[in-house]
C-alpha cells in the first residue's frame, strides 16, 4: 500500500491529509468535536490553553491537562 493512501484510522481521512493544511483544518475540526462529545469540560479547558498558550497556568496545571488529553490524541 502506498504511503500517502494509508487511513488515519478517522472516517475520510488519509495519510496524505497530514501535509495539507485545508485537510489538517479539517482533522482538527473532527478532533474538537470528538472530544467536546466525549469531555466537555476538558474540551473547554483545553481550548482556553491553546487560546491563551497557557497564561496563567502552572506548569503542574499544563501537565495535568496535557496527561488528560492523551488518550483523545491516539
Amino acid at each position: 500500500m502506498e504511503q500517502n493512501n494509508l487511513t488515519l484510522g478517522i472516517s475520510g481521512f488519509t495519510y496524505a491529509d497530514l501535509y495539507d493544511a485545508n485537510r489538517l483544518k479539517n482533522l482538527l475540526d473532527v478532533f474538537d468535536a470528538s472530544i467536546k462529545k466525549h469531555d466537555a469540560e476538558l474540551y473547554n479547558k483545553f481550548s482556553d490553553y491553546r487560546q491563551n498558550q497557557g497564561v496563567g497556568l502552572t506548569p503542574e496545571e499544563v501537565s495535568e491537562l496535557l496527561v488528560n488529553m492523551g488518550p483523545y490524541v491516539g
